[in-house]
């Protein structure tokens, strides 16, 4: 009989890797990002980028 735990591959998912997995999934980014007004010349971070870094660190 194999050994099940041969086959399982084993992922340490931090709180704020799974948020942002989330944040991800939901397209936040994307969404904040087409509804507000901003220059992308004067900002090295969108503003969806930077509600998405709030939200990771206000949960962790």
């Amino acid at each position: 009989m194999p050994n099940v735990a041969d086959d399982l591959q084993i992922i340490h998912a931090r709180s704020s890797s799974v948020i942002a997995h989330f944040c991800d999934s939901l397209n936040v980014v994307k969404h904040i990002n087409e509804r507000v007004s901003w220059d992308p010349q004067r900002t090295d971070m969108s503003p969806g980028e930077a509600i998405k870094a709030l939200v990771i660190n206000l949960l962790v």
